[in-house]
């Protein structure tokens, strides 16, 4: 696990990202994303988690994809569509999705919402359910502290949790 979050963290320091850990009483999150950057602050990136549970019942969840997002006219906000490969034990799925980033000051309010129907889950996953609300603040430059709350589902709730999570850009 270690090596993981070396790799992770050599990654995204090569390139323009994000990097958050996020923790309930059960789990541990870690995610990134990896942007590039075209013009007016629009940009493509690959994106990337990894959720280990401390239950014996629960496999570990992994989610890597790539998205595209551009930047909304309004209150300096950001809209994104997303394609992902998610995976826990015996079920897969391919979800697209989308988000919004509405940052004021040194507050953000983040939201994100995946889907798989039937056709696009594979192994005993039937459909698959991603959503997240994330209310963060800025404190120091290229640092932030998030509260969030993050439903996983594959053909059951596989996550249901509130969160507290921090992170760094580059």
């Amino acid at each position: 696990m270690k090596r993981w979050i070396l790799l992770l963290l050599f990654i995204t320091n090569m390139f323009g990202s994000d990097f958050n850990i996020e923790l309930t009483n059960e789990t541990l999150m870690f995610n990134t994303t990896i942007k590039h950057y075209i013009q007016d602050n629009n940009s493509v990136g690959l994106r990337g988690d990894y959720l280990y549970y401390d239950n014996e019942n629960r496999s570990n969840y992994f989610n890597i994809g790539a998205e595209v997002e551009g930047k909304l006219e309004f209150y300096n906000s950001k809209f994104s569509i997303f394609m992902d490969y998610s995976h826990i034990k015996n079920s897969s799925a391919l979800p697209i999705g989308f988000g919004f980033l509405f940052p004021q000051n040194k507050k953000f309010v983040n939201v994100e919402v995946g889907y798989a129907p039937k056709v696009l889950s594979f192994d005993e996953a039937d459909k698959f359910f991603k959503a997240k609300i994330e209310l963060g603040i800025v404190p120091i430059k290229k640092v932030h502290l998030i509260l969030g709350y993050r439903v996983i589902t594959f053909k059951k709730n596989y996550q249901s949790n509130l969160y507290l999570g921090a992170g760094f850009s580059f």
